[in-house]
């Protein structure tokens, strides 16, 4: 039966001549015979030598695929990506090509495996390495490859891989340098596109290019031992795969540049995207304090409208009936209004009620309310007063108002106002009672002739 194993004989040396008879017979292979020199030497020195090759290529092959189960993780988490994919399945390939040759650890390690099969895997493991290879490549640098060059890879894989699974050992291992040819052809054809992606400045084409350049090497030298046209180290098929493994290492430093790219990209977006959010949160809080200051704010005189001072009221009766604490109610009207709008115009009323509204606003506490009531009325809210002081800041209100003088264009007219003031009790069944006794404390204050303070008990 053909077979690949690597077989160490051990002999004593009993004369100054050795006579070393080789029996090679071959009906399975393009090739027969010794793979490579015979090598003689102590007993120690080959076990040596034999476990130190046998143990660079467990490390290279473990690395590779290392290599290879990395990227496969990278491309499940990251599947937009396929060039992790493709790495990951060259490295792949790549790794238990390595454990083939040299000294045939993969023979070691499926001991049950028959020579032919084992010669099956071998190529078409060569093979897959094209189609892989451009794969990755149009993926890396989508501009400069021609998707002509890619199609062809995969045409010659699938065209030779069904002779290699159709045909006997004997005639698909003709194609050995064929397929060294091949992966020559289109490793050179890969320079080019590269070398214009290095002028064109694009991110790892210095490291592809170099990595590129080591396994053109590498293929060629196999190429030219295989052929027997030099006689040099076999890189590729043998236990080393040096140049094969400077190429996935410089093609693992493209891929993590590009990452790392990536990732820079998108903590920059999201940098910027938080800031965007940022001012636009702080945008959105500008326009909800408008739109609250627009529900609760008269937009004339710049006082609490109607309707919040209602709210506001109704909190403090809550307040009195829960915890008793005391409050009061003001409410102010303009003593003859009407006839200011009806001698200097509309336009002299609003700006007599803007300047009522600053007068006030001047006058309260930061806990008091004061607010417009409707048309020249207003209503103040006074937590924690009770009547006397409640009055006497009324009384503070309707002097300091009365020495307004108003202008209306080159004439100056007086102003008065009419105040009610109610203080809450325990009689008071909800805030309207409180409202109304300090409206009915206003009209009295009208009827008792204007210009007044008049509280109702």
């Amino acid at each position: 039966k053909p077979s690949w194993k690597r077989v160490e004989a051990y002999f004593q040396e009993n004369s100054p001549v050795l006579d070393l008879v080789l029996h090679v017979s071959n009906f399975s292979h393009n090739k027969g015979g010794p793979e490579e020199v015979i090598r003689f030497g102590s007993a120690e020195g080959i076990a040596r030598y034999k476990s130190g090759r046998y143990g660079i290529e467990l490390f290279l092959a473990g690395s590779i695929l290392i290599m290879a189960l990395y990227h496969f993780i990278i491309f499940f988490i990251r599947r937009t990506d396929r060039s992790a994919l493709f790495f990951a399945l060259l490295c792949l390939c790549v790794s238990i090509k390595t454990t083939m040759g040299g000294e045939k650890v993969f023979l070691d390690m499926i001991p049950w495996i028959d020579w032919t099969t084992a010669v099956r895997i071998e190529y078409l493991l060569t093979l897959s390495s094209i189609p892989l290879f451009m794969l990755f490549f149009q993926n890396v640098f989508r501009k400069e490859i021609s998707i002509w060059a890619v199609r062809s890879a995969v045409a010659v894989f699938f065209i030779l891989g069904a002779v290699v699974l159709a045909t006997e050992a004997a005639f698909f291992t003709m194609l050995g340098p064929a397929m060294i040819a091949l992966v020559l052809l289109f490793g050179l054809y890969a320079i080019v596109p590269v070398t214009m992606a290095l002028i064109r400045k694009r991110q790892g084409a210095a490291l592809f290019l170099a990595g590129l350049v080591v396994l053109f090497l590498s293929v060629l030298n196999d190429f030219l031992f295989n052929t027997m046209l030099v006689d040099t180290t076999f890189l590729i098929p043998a236990g080393y795969s040096i140049g094969l493994f400077i190429f996935i290492l410089s093609q693992s430093s493209v891929l993590a540049l590009r990452f790392s790219s990536a990732f820079a990209t998108v903590e920059e977006l999201s940098r910027d995207l938080e800031k965007k959010v940022d001012e636009r949160t702080a945008e959105l809080q500008d326009e909800r304090n408008k739109l609250e200051k627009i529900a609760i704010e008269d937009d004339l005189t710049g006082l609490y409208n109607r309707r919040y001072s209602l709210e506001y009221l109704k909190s403090e009766f809550y307040r009195f009936s829960r915890y008793g604490t005391v409050f009061s109610v003001l409410i102010i009207d303009l003593d003859h209004f009407k006839k200011v709008n009806d001698t200097y115009g509309h336009l002299a009323g609003d700006v007599l009620l803007r300047e009522i509204g600053s007068v006030l606003k001047a006058m309260m506490r930061m806990s008091d309310v004061c607010g417009r009531f409707g048309g020249e009325e207003f209503i103040i809210v006074l937590p924690g007063t009770g009547m006397d002081a409640a009055a006497a800041l009324a009384e503070k209100i309707r002097a300091r108002i009365e020495s307004l003088e108003p202008a209306a264009g080159d004439s100056r007219y007086s102003v008065s106002c009419s105040i009610g003031l109610a203080q809450a009790n325990g009689e008071d069944g909800n805030y309207n009672v409180v409202l109304q006794r300090a409206d009915s404390a206003l009209y009295a204050a009208k009827d008792r002739g204007r210009n007044r303070v008049v509280c109702m008990e």
